[in-house]
């Protein structure tokens, strides 16, 4: 007798590629580490596992986070400064960052752009976008984290956005950047999206000549 499965395959295979690449970066560092004396390499292999359990970790959060029932995360509502949600997600990617050599400009406004919502929920999704592009760009690449809140001159009062643009100065690299394929079927973008929609928001792609990116569109707390 035919068993209907229990999960999409495809959804299957996505949540195998998410733990399956830390987990193979960390058993290739972790054989190095025991071959190795030299310190220095001991200590960046050091790093690279600790950053990949890490990923493993938001991984595994982002799919609990994606089986619960978002009715489940209504006692924690409430207004919350979006400028501190997202440094502490760029403070947890940093190192990430400069490993791929990748440098983060952070446009954050002088005065507190407040939102109303779940604060880890919106959090969860900042820091998986901002992981997404950290990844997705080349080395060299800058990648600016920009928020334009409802005290922008030309902004929209109802509505505040989160954007994460990658650029690129040299033409050479604007054929990089177009080259790239954002990749929506992994867990912290399905993650990103679904929360951001449970907030009244939207997701989308960002594509310009020699920029790619993520931006954030999410109703202001201050309208």
């Amino acid at each position: 007798m035919p068993v209907d499965a229990l999960i999409e395959e495809q959804f299957a295979h996505t949540i195998a590629h998410d733990l399956r690449s830390p987990l193979t970066t960390i058993q290739m560092c972790a054989e190095t580490l025991s071959m190795s004396d030299d310190v220095s390499l001991r200590q960046r292999y050091a790093s690279i596992i600790a950053e990949q359990a890490r990923a493993i970790a938001w991984s595994l959060e982002n799919l609990v986070t994606l089986a619960d029932d978002p009715a489940c995360r209504g006692h924690e509502w409430g207004a919350f400064s979006l400028n501190d949600a997202l440094v502490g997600c760029l403070d947890e990617l940093e190192s990430m960052a400069q490993a791929r050599e990748i440098t983060v400009v952070r446009e954050i406004p002088p005065y507190a752009v407040r939102i109303s919502g779940y604060q880890s929920g919106i959090r969860l999704a900042l820091r998986g976008c901002a992981q997404v592009m950290v990844a997705l760009v080349p080395a060299h690449h800058e990648l600016t984290a920009a928020i334009r809140g409802p005290q922008d001159a030309a902004g929209d009062a109802s509505i505040v956005t989160v954007s994460l643009l990658a650029h690129s100065a040299q033409e050479s690299g604007h054929d990089r950047l177009a080259a790239l394929n954002m990749p929506w079927h992994r867990l912290s973008l399905l993650t990103a999206a679904r929360l951001i929609d449970e907030h009244g928001g939207l997701l989308t792609e960002i594509r310009e000549q020699g920029t790619i990116g993520l931006q954030m569109t999410l109703p202001s707390g201050e309208a």
